[in-house]
This record gives C-alpha cells, structure tokens and sequence, in this order.
C-alpha cells in the first residue's frame, strides 16, 4: 500500500513540477534537475518511467 500512495504522490509531483517548467519556457535547470531526480525515483529506467507517466496521464485524461 504504501509502494502505490508513494508511486502516487511521485507521479503527483512530476506532474506539477513538468507543468511549472513548462510554463516557465521550459529555462529554468533547477526545475528541469527536479523532473529528472522525480523520474528516477519513479524507476531507474528512464523509458520505463516516461512510460508509467504517460500512462498515468491517460487515466487523469479519461477521468
């Protein structure tokens, strides 16, 4: 339980903190550090955790 409602929150947090980059013109590296030290904790592998958001945000579009 506790895996999941930290996977959760991970995912919850690189979804802000993409959203704020983005919105920033995508300059700022201490917010783009943060997506990438987000990403790893969400799995080592990078395309294994771009995928695992990607789908995560299927399910917030569906919603």
């Amino acid at each position: 339980m506790d895996y999941i409602i930290n996977r959760e929150h991970l995912l919850g947090q690189l979804v802000i903190t993409m959203g704020i980059w983005q919105e920033t013109g995508e300059n700022d590296r201490t917010l783009e550090d943060r997506c990438e030290e987000l990403m790893s904790q969400l799995h080592p592998n990078r395309r294994t955790a771009i995928a695992i958001l990607e789908k995560h945000l299927a399910m917030e579009v569906a919603a």
